[in-house]
């Protein structure tokens, strides 16, 4: 069952309808727009959003792949499905990110479905499908996906690592909001030795502008998943825990060696908002990982 734990942005074709499509090279609305005109997509919405489609899903959207079309996907409210089957205009989104791929919108079919860019890998961290799933792995199985989840990490270049970083600030300057406690934002394109960014969000609310900030320690905690690291961290056995340690180290050092800010994780807790939900995120899940580094063989 291990295998059916990743999350990948890569889909089947096998069982897919025939449908014709043209691959496009640019990712811009303009070259969406084109390729809608030539494969009546706007008409065929409710067979793309079929199971032989689907990509993945967070707690509010759920994203299909588009046949014949490499360069964009379809994110789709859950609460409003029913859209498909409506007749919905296509309009143009501002893309404040014309210069960078970070898995952006360009486009919006009616009120509730998004075109997005495509991003390249596997999701990082335990998939949140796992929580959608009748079967919900123990943290005993979890332990030999993990780890080979760190190993693609740890492998990673540094200049991947300073590009994660570069792209990160950028995307905050321009206010929007990189989630760094959900690490499943960050895919692992082991081809071309890279990490990319998804669901990056404007901020909306006035926490989310506060909170809208990244230092080497939020960047390390989301590459290991820190939310669950500690569990499965204990169900693992003498060895693997070495392993998981080692792996985790060397994610560590090249995160610090990244061109961000230091700073500590207590800014969180000065705020009036939420307090338990980001202590318990950040501050207290950092102080198990660093106990759990300090172990000995």
């Amino acid at each position: 069952m291990i295998q059916n734990l990743s999350n990948s942005y890569h889909t089947s074709s096998k069982n897919k309808p025939a449908f014709k499509g043209v691959r496009l090279a640019h990712q811009n609305f303009e070259e969406f727009e084109k390729f809608a005109k030539k494969t009546d997509i706007l008409n065929n919405l409710p067979n793309i959003a079929q199971p032989w489609n689907y990509i993945g899903e967070g707690r509010h959207n759920i994203v299909y792949s588009i046949p014949g079309n490499d360069v964009f996907l379809l994110r789709i409210n859950k609460k409003h499905l029913d859209s498909l089957r409506q007749k919905n205009p296509l309009t143009k989104s501002e893309n404040p990110f014309p210069e960078i791929n970070i898995g952006q919108k360009v486009g919006q079919i009616g009120k509730h479905i998004q075109v997005i860019i495509k991003q390249n890998g596997f999701s990082n961290g335990i998939p949140s499908r796992m929580f959608l799933d009748s079967y919900k792995p123990t943290p005993q199985e979890i332990v030999p996906w993990y780890i080979e989840n760190l190993k693609a990490i740890a492998n990673m270049p540094q200049k991947a690592y300073n590009n994660l970083a570069k792209e990160i600030k950028t995307v905050t300057k321009k206010k929007y909001f990189f989630d760094f406690y959900n690490p499943n934002n960050i895919l692992i394109d082991e081809k071309k030795q890279e990490f990319n960014l998804v669901d990056i969000e404007p901020c909306v609310t006035k926490i989310r502008d506060y909170i809208n900030f990244c230092s080497k320690k939020h960047l390390f905690l989301s590459l290991i998943d820190n939310y669950f690291m500690p569990n499965v961290y204990k169900s693992a056995s003498k060895e693997d825990k070495k392993s998981i340690r080692e792996l985790c180290k060397t994610i560590k050092a090249k995160t610090e060696a990244t061109p961000m800010k230091k700073n500590s994780l207590l800014f969180a807790l000065k705020q009036q908002y939420d307090k338990y939900v980001y202590k318990n995120l950040a501050h207290d899940k950092y102080q198990q990982v660093k106990k759990i580094l300090k172990e000995k063989d």
